[in-house]
């Protein structure tokens, strides 16, 4: 799997060309489901990239020609794990610092995307698929909201300690 880096992570999910995501390729509206894959991963959850896909597309709304909606994607995780959801503007919420890790769902100026994220030791957040290829994108979500979305919104999913 050429998509799969060495830490098991998913960076750039051009590289997932040719999977099928409901009745899209996943280098185009496939960044719900590499999300939530890596943020599992990101758990110690033994789930594979084809098997969160195939799972996903099963919740797609129109079969994915629309993407993913946080509705369903979150009921989805819900299955898997304990999962809070925040919508935030100006702030960091704590809890965010302190958790295992989680998605940010956000306006990048094009369209709306998801990326996993886990704290790190110095206090901010490490992004996986949010800049496709970049793997050590670590920021405080304030500044990574100012740098890679045009709105002052964005919803995040985190699963506490």
């Amino acid at each position: 799997m050429s998509y799969l880096e060495s830490d098991g992570m998913i960076y750039d999910q051009r590289l997932c060309k040719g999977m099928k995501y409901g009745f899209v390729d996943s280098s185009k509206n496939g960044c719900g489901w590499v999300a939530c894959y890596n943020l599992l991963h990101l758990l110690g959850y033994p789930y594979s990239p084809q098997g969160v896909c195939k799972s996903m597309a099963a919740w797609l709304p129109f079969g994915g020609l629309i993407g993913t909606h946080i509705v369903p994607l979150y009921l989805w995780l819900r299955k898997h794990t304990s999962l809070k959801i925040a919508f935030v503007s100006n702030y960091t919420p704590l809890r965010l610092k302190k958790s295992k890790g989680g998605i940010v769902w956000y306006f990048t100026g094009k369209g709306l995307h998801f990326a996993a994220f886990s704290p790190t030791e110095n206090g901010k957040l490490k992004f996986y698929n949010a800049i496709y290829g970049h793997k050590n994108l670590c920021c405080t979500l304030p500044e990574f909201r100012k740098r890679y979305s045009p709105f002052r919104w964005m919803m995040v999913l985190s699963v506490p300690k």
